[in-house]
């Protein structure tokens, strides 16, 4: 049986956090090299307290925790064998990558993102606990939190001041932060928060932000 190292426990803690992540993502995140990685992950993966899976749909193999480590969490949830869905698998990996950058560029603390998996049991910035808004993070920046949300497709008005309004009423977010796929996407969307007089609501695309643009400044 493989003696647990306090990175192991790193590695555990980030993987109940996010899901899963690849093999390039855990070397950044622990700032290691990869083959370390794959060295030290085998060993894991051996003892049950790692699953190791090849996603075809991205020819990327993904890790997540194993039973050892799922079988008594405190969290429900999180005892139930993580399921890679191929249509939702590359945005997960995008989110993955933001939170990487987060806290590797932008000198976000560790400690003051949530991430949607754990908003799902903390309920965190949301004042209605029935309505199904979730971002895919939460940033806690001097004492206000901020949403950060991920748009791939460009939405109708419509759906944007439908989403704006439900941020409004049930939840108590300081601002709203979309990532877009597309310089398209973002214009639409400060479009539609200027003609609804939406003040909390900025947009910016992907790249910019991998850029080194500042998302969380007020």
């Amino acid at each position: 049986m493989v003696k647990i190292t306090d990175r192991d426990e790193k590695i555990f803690n980030i993987l109940f956090r996010l899901r899963y992540m690849t093999p390039k993502q855990l070397s950044d995140y622990l700032g290691c090299h990869i083959k370390s990685v794959y060295d030290r992950v085998e060993k894991l993966v051996n003892d049950g307290y790692i699953e190791s899976t090849l996603a075809l749909s991205i020819n990327k193999r993904i890790y997540s925790n194993g039973w050892m480590l799922r079988k008594n969490h405190e969290q429900l949830s999180y005892r139930k064998k993580v399921v890679i869905n191929k249509n939702t698998l590359s945005e997960y990996l995008l989110i993955n990558d933001i939170y990487i950058h987060m806290i590797k560029e932008h000198g976000v603390k560790e400690e003051n993102v949530t991430t949607e998996r754990e908003i799902h049991w903390k309920k965190i910035g949301l004042t209605d606990k029935r309505k199904k808004i979730i971002p895919k993070l939460v940033i806690e920046q001097d004492g206000h939190l901020i949403a950060i949300e991920f748009e791939r497709k460009i939405k109708k008005q419509d759906v944007l001041r439908d989403s704006f309004r439900n941020y409004i009423l049930y939840t108590n977010f300081y601002c709203l932060r979309y990532l877009c796929a597309t310089e398209n996407i973002k214009k639409q969307i400060i479009k539609t928060a200027k003609k609804e007089d939406v003040t909390f609501v900025k947009a910016y695309t992907i790249d910019e932000f991998f850029n080194g643009i500042d998302i969380i400044g007020f």
